[in-house]
């Protein structure tokens, strides 16, 4: 109760600027006075109150908590990854998907050069319509099982050595851009194109 009580004493917060948490200037106020400051010193004290509040109720984010998205230091600070995620997820999800569908035709030895060339030239609004893959050769309604595999053998084609175009880190077991993508003419089109698709992905809840 007296945790609860502490949060309430903050409620709400209005954004004036996006400076960060000091005590002269913080570009915050509330009807009860609370500053910048006052509210990230109480969420560093309480992180884990603040996280399983927001964890109940998200929707602050988009209210009295909005400063915890809209300032990177907040958000960086005081936000769990969960709550993160799912922010990103709600945020991306309010925008209406477009109909009709984004149709791909591909063949099994060549999805990745198949799907680039026509994601590529395919306009950025159209990525938020529904996708339909068909392998060539292949009869079927795609009713998601068709997708989810090809997002998988695309997601293994792009850290295919012979396109150069992720290494492994030398402190980690993560991937990062090759250095020598440059090798292939068309490198930076090609990482263009995997941004489209992990973001296609996303979008899609496949990620």
């Amino acid at each position: 109760a007296e945790y609860m009580g502490a949060v309430a004493a903050l409620l709400p917060i209005t954004p004036k600027t996006s400076r960060g948490p000091s005590r002269g200037g913080s570009g915050l106020n509330t009807p009860q006075g609370a500053t910048a400051y006052d509210f990230f010193s109480f969420g560093m004290r309480h992180r884990r109150l603040l996280n399983a509040l927001l964890r109940d109720r998200p929707d602050l984010l988009e209210t009295s908590f909005s400063i915890l998205v809209s300032a990177p230091q907040y958000c960086k600070r005081l936000l769990d990854f969960d709550n993160k995620r799912a922010y990103f997820h709600q945020r991306l999800h309010s925008s209406e998907r477009r109909g009709g569908r984004l149709s791909l035709r591909v063949r099994r030895e060549s999805v990745f050069e198949d799907s680039y060339q026509q994601i590529r030239a395919a306009p950025a609004d159209a990525l938020r319509a529904r996708l339909r893959v068909q392998f060539e050769g292949e009869e079927g309604i795609d009713a998601g099982g068709v997708t989810r595999e090809w997002y998988q053998i695309l997601a293994r084609e792009m850290f295919n050595a012979n396109y150069a175009l992720f290494t492994t880190s030398l402190i980690s077991n993560a991937y990062q851009p090759n250095p020598r993508s440059y090798v292939h003419v068309n490198h930076v089109s090609y990482f263009e194109f995997i941004g489209r698709v992990i973001g296609k992905a996303l979008f899609d809840g496949q990620a």
